[in-house]
């Protein structure tokens, strides 16, 4: 399932994808966010995005033990932040110290932090239980971090950078409250 809101008053748009988490998902993730990101003018980020969207989704589906994930990507003039979210929050993503050069995995995390302005992990909350998670990033025209950016991160009681802005829509769309903390 797909769905796009606007909010002329931030002048943002957010896309939203339902998906299972089978072998086909980062595929097709990858072929909504490169629409969102065209529809909403972003068309530099689409390839930083699309290795990001990649590893985050494949990552779900190999490791997070769940039947199906959203992603959502809301876009404002001149950033974009991305989210994958899924239902397991046990299984949080880590990145590796090194890995080795005939390595097949362990640089995925370490990509999306080098492509992204900010990135990380907020779990979802339902009440007082933990019931999710959502893995982030931020992407900005330009790339990275600007002369006069940064310093501006906001930390979880983990050390995790929360997302900027408003937190990713998608503990909402699985009918549960986003992360506290902001």
């Amino acid at each position: 399932m797909t769905s796009a809101t606007l909010d002329s008053q931030l002048r943002t748009a957010t896309y939203h994808l339902s998906a299972p988490a089978d072998a086909t998902t980062p595929r097709l993730a990858r072929k909504f966010v490169t629409g969102a990101l065209e529809a909403t003018r972003h068309p530099d980020l689409i390839e930083s995005a699309l290795i990001c969207v990649s590893d985050v989704v494949t990552n779900v589906v190999q490791h997070a033990r769940v039947n199906g994930l959203s992603v959502d990507v809301t876009a404002y003039d001149r950033h974009v932040v991305i989210a994958v979210c899924d239902a397991n929050a046990a299984r949080r993503p880590y990145r590796r110290q090194a890995a080795d050069a005939d390595d097949e995995h362990g640089r995925g995390l370490m990509l999306v932090e080098a492509l992204s302005h900010a990135s990380g992990v907020s779990l979802v909350w339902d009440a007082l239980n933990v019931i999710g998670k959502s893995v982030w990033f931020e992407l900005r025209e330009g790339g990275g971090l600007g002369e006069d950016e940064g310093g501006d991160e906001q930390h979880d009681e983990n050390g995790d950078r929360l997302p900027p802005g408003r937190a990713p829509e998608c503990a909402q769309r699985y009918g549960f409250p986003g992360p506290r903390g902001r």
